[in-house]
């Protein structure tokens, strides 16, 4: 069962509370009669639509607790009720392989989490470590109570109540999480950390760093900003213990996953050294969708939004479509450009390190490299490649001649490749064989390596990208533009549930774009995203302190145009914002209005 577990760890890099919803999701467990599935949760009557638990639940709950103090109101907080599905499947199923998360709803995909206010019902499926977890709870349950009582009603976790029992399993568990760095290498997390392997800026050190100074460590301790062994010796051995056990169980941590489907994560695993997929499980993609899809326009307008209604429907796999060594192919990259972004990092580079004879140069394949030649190796499989924000970047130094390569007319399609060999060699192979085949030699960076790189884009991979307007006017590279479907993504007013918001919200907009004479007037107007749930003074405020911070501090607008439309728009909520003429006594105003408390009038 381990081995269809994903360890991917960083779509959640700051991953609060994983401990309070892994001993919540014991609990419920526990309290259930051990069950391998439980549905948790039901819908409150409130507007917002939070999950609480149910009336049984907390009966049991206060059963197990010998108490008549939990209730649907100071348990609401729990992580559990409140946690979106992702970040409970990086800790308690990534991290400690305990639990899977998903919606009762099936047809939802893992990344939704609420239609509207309403948040939707969850269930857990549990594998066989919650029964390892209550062996060694059995050995400590009074003080176990103890510490989970207080983040059931959502007190803070007091860690130094957490048992030496409790603290040797967690270092074994998250002991046994592994991820995969940029140039393909598995690590361990902690171990690996102690050796000065440096990958502090991933999510999974981050993670790791957050548990080692909770103290939760048998062995280590992050102190002054350092990770220090507590004793050398006994250290050491329960590396090489940890080493043997890890040896013995390495094909679990082949699995290298970017968007993992955690349906199948409990049906019974089948060894098979055979490629697989299953092609009668893969979307068609539809002609209308093209193979270049650029999104643009002002942010909170919904382009991403866009994007994930295409994956969800068509890039996403009942069944995992894994290679010939078991792992998981993602079908899906999403990268977000930024000023750090360079060609070595997205297509090749060259590496260095220390061996022992000296400095070894190696060549290394970038994100997006990478995940082109993957896209080769499986032809009938679609796969697709997210740029966001490519605005502040030149997209033809990041990514060279895919620029070329990228045009529907110079696709290569109907090959046969075969995944097993060695991909630039297939790729000579198919472009001597076949003249027809548009591709580019990409250089060889490290002297001595004389076979010659090709590199040609399949038919199968789509790239959908957003942009956002610059506001130096600054448009994105011509020859990009030619190569991409481009549309203009404006504010859908119909999703702002309040219809005084929505109407003041298209008013201004009318207004703004009419007001300021410019080619690109359409680049002052606001999205509709940080206005759809706004629905009473304060979280109009909230909004609204927003759009003075874009007009005063990022697009420089005088004021008195700002003090013009607003004298012609209706302000919902009864706030009187006229009679300021400032934007420094206006945005004092909103501020006192927004419900901060830590503000003062």
């Amino acid at each position: 069962m381990l081995s269809k577990i994903s360890p991917r760890l960083n779509i959640k890099s700051s991953l609060p509370k994983h401990l309070e919803a892994l001993f919540s999701s014991y609990i419920l467990w526990k309290i259930q009669g051990k069950p391998s599935e439980l549905n948790y949760g039901e819908a409150t009557s409130t507007e917002s639509g939070e999950l609480s638990f149910t009336e049984d639940e907390l009966a049991k709950l206060n059963s197990y607790f010998q108490s008549q103090n939990l209730s649907k109101e100071n348990t609401k907080h729990n992580v559990l009720l409140k946690a979106q599905v992702e970040h409970l499947q990086v800790g308690c199923l990534n991290i400690y392989k305990a639990c899977n998360f998903k919606f009762q709803d099936i047809s939802k995909s893992i990344s939704a989490e609420r239609d509207g206010g309403e948040r939707f019902l969850k269930s857990i499926i549990f594998t066989s470590v919650m029964d390892l977890i209550d062996g060694f709870v059995d050995a400590c349950e009074e003080n176990f109570k103890t510490l989970a009582k207080g983040f059931f009603i959502n007190e803070k976790f007091n860690k130094t109540l957490v048992s030496r029992q409790l603290k040797v399993l967690l270092t074994f568990l998250i002991e046994q999480s592994r991820f995969n760095d940029g140039n393909k290498v598995t690590h361990d997390l902690v171990t690996d950390i102690t050796e000065c392997n440096s990958f502090h800026k991933d999510g999974p050190a981050r993670i790791i760093k957050s548990f080692l100074k909770d103290g939760l460590h048998e062995h280590i301790k992050f102190e002054q900003n350092t990770y220090q062994v507590s004793d050398s010796k006994s250290y050491g051995d329960y590396v090489a213990r940890a080493t043997s056990y890890s040896t013995i169980f390495s094909p679990n941590y082949l699995v290298e996953e970017e968007l993992v489907n955690y349906a199948q994560n409990t049906e019974g695993f089948v060894s098979n050294s055979q490629y697989y997929v299953s092609e009668e499980k893969i979307t068609d993609i539809p002609e209308n969708i093209p193979l270049n899809l650029l999104l643009k326009g002002v942010p909170g307008t919904g382009k991403s939004w866009s994007i994930d209604q295409i994956l969800n429907k068509y890039f996403s796999l009942e069944v995992p479509v894994t290679n010939n060594e078991g792992q998981i192919l993602s079908r899906l990259k999403r990268i977000n450009l930024h000023s750090g972004s360079t060609n070595s990092s997205l297509m090749q580079g060259v590496s260095v390190s220390a061996k022992e004879n000296g400095v070894v140069y190696d060549e290394k394949i970038g994100l997006i490299l990478d995940f082109v030649l993957t896209a080769i190796k499986y032809p009938s499989i679609p796969f697709a490649l997210v740029l966001e924000e490519i605005q502040e970047n030149n997209l033809n130094e990041l990514i060279g001649d895919l620029i070329y390569l990228i045009e529907p007319s110079k696709r290569a399609k109907s090959y046969d490749v075969n995944p097993d060999c060695n991909i630039f060699e297939e790729i000579l192979r198919l472009t001597n064989q076949n003249s027809n085949i548009h591709y580019v030699t990409i250089p060889n960076l490290i002297n001595g390596n004389l076979v010659e790189k090709r590199l040609f884009l399949p038919s199968n991979l789509y790239f959908f990208c957003t942009s956002n307007y610059r506001d130096d006017k600054k448009v994105i590279e011509d020859n990009l533009l030619r190569r991409f479907d481009v549309l203009e993504i404006y504010p859908n007013y119909e999703a702002i549930k309040h219809v005084d918001v929505s109407e003041f919200l298209k008013r201004f907009n009318e207004l703004i774009a009419n007001k300021i004479h410019d080619i690109h007037s359409d680049r002052f107007i606001i999205g509709h995203a940080n206005w759809m749930y706004v629905e009473d003074k304060e979280s109009f405020s909230q909004a609204f302190l927003k759009l003075l911070i874009e007009f005063k501090d990022i697009r420089e607008i005088d004021f008195e145009i700002l003090q013009e439309i607003f004298g012609q728009v209706k302000i919902p909520f009864d706030l009187d914002i006229i009679e300021y003429q400032d934007y420094q006594s206006l945005t004092k105003y909103i501020q006192n209005n927004c419900g901060y408390s830590f503000l003062n009038d």
